[in-house]
């Protein structure tokens, strides 16, 4: 895994794009905006010239949140996503997922799941990302250890403060 050079921006973006739907998926400008900030940092998995896989994150005061977490389907199963996940062992990570409500959103936590995350049963209503779109029902998965309510709490809160940029 590299850090993202600014002019694979577009191609990183693209595999976000067909990765994950208008409603969880920041707009370019957005994205790029936190990016040359340092506020969001972009590492990519490679393969020639080509990206096979996407990481996008903040660091949030004590632990690590990915925000998007994407591979190529022509490389999929084939424990790149695992792969991305291990570059992080080294301290607590936070990342959200979908409402459990079909076959592919059971399958992105159980993925998560034998990556040693804990899925938190409670879920929040993720702001809006674009002025156009709703909110979006969310759950948050730790590592390497479960969280508590209390612990919950105040992720969510400091989600809302320093990645949403709202107040919840």
């Amino acid at each position: 895994m590299q850090q993202i050079k600014e002019d694979q921006f577009s191609q990183a973006y693209e595999l976000l794009r067909s990765s994950f739907s208008k409603g969880e998926l920041r707009t370019y400008d957005d994205l790029k905006q936190k990016y040359e900030e340092g506020k969001i940092h972009i590492n990519i998995l490679k393969d020639g010239d080509t990206i096979q896989g996407v990481c996008a994150f903040w660091n949030v005061l004590e632990y690590t949140y990915i925000e998007y977490l994407c591979i190529d389907k022509k490389y999929q199963n084939l424990g790149l996503g695992s792969k991305i996940l291990q570059a992080f062992n080294d301290g607590k990570v936070i990342l959200e997922v979908s409402k459990i409500e079909d076959e592919e959103s059971k399958k992105r936590v159980q993925f998560y799941e034998r990556n040693n995350f804990h899925y938190y049963p409670i879920g929040f209503q993720q702001p809006a990302l674009h002025e156009v779109l709703n909110t979006h029902d969310l759950h948050v998965m730790s590592c390497p250890n479960a969280v508590d309510e209390k612990e919950y709490e105040r992720i969510i809160s400091e989600l809302f403060a320093y990645v949403y940029a709202c107040e919840r």
